[in-house]
């Protein structure tokens, strides 16, 4: 990897120096692992949850803030560690083995996020405002804690994205409406609550490079116990320049593109005239490694946008001036009357918005 990295150095990652005992993101891989990597079933370290509370989390049936609040009770040291783990301000990466991150586990890191969520509405059913915030808070402190090191990959940031959207939805949709904030508490939360997702792409393509490469394709490329390539690639170097290449392409390319053009974002913009000399072999293992780009090009701008329009609705219930549409630049519609909040009417914005619109909640 070193050796790559000397012939590519602006692929090379700047790591952050944290201590380890205020390293969110090694708290977290070793409360992951832990708890979650392999999904224990003891009672006392495992976040299963009961078929009712699923369905009740995931609004498949009626809130029970009774019932959840009992389940959460129950696993409160569990909880508590996450929360605080997500209150943590830094990340870092450096000195981690990449074996330890190069597939992190999804579904429990978004668990824990919906979890503390759950707390927060369970908080705001009983008036408790600065555990609410604080809950919704660690939640996006987790996701921080994927996006924010030297090196997110595609699956961290989109551990972040859907995080994100939640803690979004959950303050402004259930949270703020049962609590009695005034203007004043609505800035604090909206400032609070600020998206941590990686702004510039280009760092997710770093972090992309470093991860897969270090984590899967060298690797892959080195061994293949099944023959595929019975000698491997016959010019792994070049390989690993058509593959560096590509990606400094595309970090170019998404840090000229405007929100606009990462929504249209078709494959032509990504075409990359790769040396004539490359083998086939290689050729096929950068199409594999590329699968799902665009798509996931656009759903992280989809996902910017719709954190605008959570902000926006925050902005107007705090009687600020509310920030304009990200792809667009046009403004959000309010409909004083009926407080719900839309996007601008314009064609290019079909399948952007979320599945309901917003309604601003009332501050006191």
């Amino acid at each position: 990897m070193e050796k790559i990295l000397n012939r590519h150095p602006s692929l090379r990652p700047v790591w952050k120096e944290v201590p380890d005992s205020k390293n969110g993101f090694l708290l977290w891989l070793n409360f992951m692992e832990r708890r979650g990597g392999a999904l224990a079933t003891d009672d006392d370290v495992d976040f299963e949850m009961p078929n009712k509370i699923y369905e009740i989390i995931y609004e498949m049936t009626d809130w029970d803030g009774e019932a959840v609040d009992h389940f959460l009770t129950e696993k409160a040291s569990i909880l508590n560690e996450v929360r605080r783990i997500g209150l943590l301000e830094h990340q870092s990466a450096a000195g981690i083995s990449v074996d330890r991150y190069s597939f992190v586990p999804a579904s429990f890191a978004k668990k824990c996020m919906d979890l503390l969520c759950a707390d927060a509405r369970v908080a705001a059913g009983k008036g408790d405002s600065e555990r609410a915030l604080e809950s919704l808070r660690a939640a996006l402190g987790i996701a921080r804690h994927h996006a924010g090191i030297e090196v997110p990959s595609l699956i961290n940031e989109t551990i972040a994205v859907l995080g994100q959207l939640t803690v979004y939805q959950t303050a402004v949709r259930d949270v703020i409406p049962a609590l009695d904030l005034d203007p004043s508490d609505l800035r604090v939360w909206r400032e609070k609550l600020q998206p941590v997702s990686n702004e510039r792409f280009s760092q997710v393509m770093r972090g992309e490079f470093f991860v897969g490469v270090r984590g899967l394709v060298i690797p892959w490329v080195n061994y293949d116990p099944e023959k595929m390539m019975e000698d491997g690639l016959p010019d792994k170097d070049a390989f690993y320049d058509a593959l560096a290449g590509l990606m400094k392409f595309r970090m170019n390319r998404t840090d000229w593109l405007n929100p606009l053009g990462m929504w249209q974002v078709s494959h032509g913009v990504w075409e990359y005239e790769f040396d004539s000399d490359l083998s086939r072999e290689s050729r096929d293992l950068i199409d594999v490694y590329s699968i799902g780009f665009e798509v996931y090009t656009k759903g992280w701008t989809r996902a910017r946008s719709i954190y605008r329009y959570y902000n926006a609705a925050l902005a107007i219930a705090a009687g600020d001036e509310p920030p304009l549409e990200l792809i667009t630049g046009k403004a959000f519609l309010f409909d004083e009357k009926t407080r719900v909040l839309s996007f601008p009417d314009d064609p290019v914005l079909e399948g952007l918005q979320p599945e309901e619109d917003v309604v601003v909640p009332l501050a006191s």
